[in-house]
């Protein structure tokens, strides 16, 4: 008893201990330029009138919170004399910034005049962070423009600093705009950006955010016309730890590398991320240099690049892109979506339509393989050669895809480097349960390399254990239209055809599953691709009846395949 007394004791003394050296909960500093108290931060009527001060107070821990309205760095706080420039600027300095370490700073609110001040809404009660010191910037005539950035030259180059530290810096809820270097600067720490837009940023690099190590997290967040001279139109990370998730980049451009997105030496993870009508030298949306890059659920649409209109990878290490598409993007010469110059490449349930490029429409490889699983290749053209893929020095490796109406003067789904380039004798192509309905010239240019089908769908034939050439029966092919009358359609060669997508499930007496009802259809002709895959191949997900054996293409050994029609089935 007396022992088990003195152990209540010590495990008392040492609760009292941890609350006395435990850090103080971090305290909530208000702004609002409508408040008319103190102004010294404590509470909404309390508040102070600008950010500069909230932020100079706040330490590790704190929240600062940002009544609706717009907010400079140059404002509370005594104007600099002049560094490093020629022009002197009296009343504003460029070189002022909202210095962030370890703190929240959280916008949306509504702020004094409204019923509930706490009241929060991102976008009904916008918070901007802005660059544009004096408010004169003039932004019409597009960026780079001479007048547009002689307007400019007096913005902050730096709208928000985030220094290396032991706690996470949080921005949620804000706009952050007009800066002449980045809108975010990050160097080592932790980094989380909820809910925040990006715009008119203009720099070298990363013009919406660069970071240096460390590591971040952005979710939710939109980047639209951030422009940049060498890397990432919008964003440029190296050497970091980075997880991009539900994120939305629009009209962003590099002069050189990564319209939206460049990162180097980083481990990086996108998941649910859409890029759009992105532009660069070299990556449209995005290009990735060493360290590892998975793509998760991502769309990449109407980006544009000399290589790689939605992609360049430079990785050394495997890239993994699961269940992204790849739509209407446009390379000049190599890779229409991606083009791959580094490592192997994993593609499982992706999709790419309307893609194109000189030489590999849709993908341009590169010395090591291209292993693609259950991914549709559908309307992707190349002037030269490759309409779908262009395979280097490296194989690749397709198994359950479905290639169709793909074009390409030669190859309309796949061209290859010729064996007398390379080192050693490689296979061009090791297809299996697939469907290769690319009419044209040819299907496959090996470059004299082999090409390796089994089990397959081959529109012109070929020789192989398995292949068939019938009618796939797709439940809706894509066609190549006039833009101005979609059932008018033209040939792929044509200048003004655009790609309609399709769906490239295929037709069942017993059911097709229907993308578009999210149910299952009945045809009145069912698919000779329906169980008619390796029979050594496990059906896997598909659903019942499925005949015991699996599909060719693209849906097949998926819980999407047709289901088989036998005579016991209605």
């Amino acid at each position: 008893m007396e022992r088990t007394s003195q152990l209540t004791i010590v495990v008392a003394v040492w609760a009292v201990i941890a609350h006395l050296v435990s850090p103080a909960p971090g305290k909530v500093i208000y702004v609002d330029d409508d408040a008319t108290g103190a102004n010294n931060g404590s509470s909404w009527a309390d508040a102070f009138h600008f950010l500069q001060p909230a932020v100079q107070e706040a330490k590790a821990g704190d929240e600062i919170r940002l009544a609706q309205g717009t907010y400079k760095p140059d404002q509370g706080i005594p104007a600099q004399p002049p560094r490093h420039r020629s022009i002197s600027v009296a009343t504003t300095d460029e070189y002022a910034s909202f210095h962030l370490s370890g703190v929240t700073l959280r916008g949306g609110f509504a702020g004094l005049g409204a019923g509930d001040p706490d009241a929060r809404d991102v976008r009904g009660y916008e918070t901007v962070l802005s660059g544009d010191l004096k408010g004169n910037d003039d932004d019409r005539r597009g960026p780079w423009h001479p007048i547009t950035e002689f307007f400019r030259r007096d913005n902050s180059h730096y709208v928000v600093v985030c220094g290396a530290g032991d706690s996470t810096t949080v921005l949620d809820g804000l706009v952050i705009m007009a800066a002449t270097q980045n809108g975010l600067w990050q160097q080592g720490g932790s980094l989380r950006v909820m809910d925040c837009t990006f715009t008119g940023n203009s720099g070298f690099q990363g013009s919406a955010i660069w970071s240096v190590g460390g590591a971040a997290s952005l979710s939710h967040c939109t980047f639209t016309a951030n422009v940049a001279e060498i890397a990432g139109g919008a964003l440029s990370f190296e050497g970091n730890d980075l997880t991009l998730s539900d994120c939305y980049f629009l009209n962003n451009a590099c002069r050189q590398e990564g319209g939206a997105l460049y990162s180097r030496r980083s481990h990086v993870s996108l998941i649910n991320c859409t890029f759009e009508s992105n532009a660069a030298e070299l990556g449209g949306a995005l290009l990735h240099s060493k360290g590892t890059l998975e793509l998760t659920g991502t769309r990449f649409e109407g980006n544009m690049a000399a290589m790689g209109g939605a992609i360049v990878v430079q990785a050394e290490e495997p890239v993994v892109m699961s269940a992204c598409d790849f739509r209407m993007n446009r390379a000049v010469h190599l890779g229409g979506a991606v083009n791959n110059t580094g490592g192997s490449l994993i593609l499982e349930g992706c999709v790419f339509s309307g893609n194109s490029a000189d030489e590999g429409g849709a993908l341009h490889g590169g010395s090591e393989d291209v292993n693609l699983a259950n991914c549709v290749f559908a309307g992707n053209q190349a002037d030269s050669r490759g309409g779908a893929l262009f395979c280097g020095v490296g194989t690749i490796v397709a198994t359950h895809c479905t290639f169709a109406d793909n074009r390409a003067e030669r190859g309309g789904t796949l061209a290859a480097q010729s064996s007398s380039r390379l080192p050693v004798e490689t296979d061009a192509m090791v297809a299996s349960n697939c469907i290769l309905w690319d009419a044209g010239p040819s299907s496959v240019d090996s470059g004299r390399r082999n090409a390796i089908v089994t089990y397959s769908d081959v529109q012109d034939g070929w020789s192989g254990e398995g292949n068939i050439e019938a009618d796939p029966c797709f439940a809706a092919p894509g066609a190549w239209v006039h833009p101005d009358d979609p059932s008018v359609v033209l040939d792929a060669n044509d200048p003004d055809a655009v790609w309609i997508d399709g769906d490239y499930h295929l037709k069942s007496q017993a059911g097709r599953w229907d993308p578009k009802s999210q149910s299952w259809v009945v045809d009145d002709v069912t698919s000779p691709c329906i169980d008619a895959g390796d029979p050594n191949t496990p059906v896997a997900d598909e659903p019942s009846p499925n005949g015991g054996r699996i599909n060719m293409g693209a849906y097949g050994g998926t819980a999407e395949a047709s289901k088989s029609y036998t005579h016991l089935v209605p």
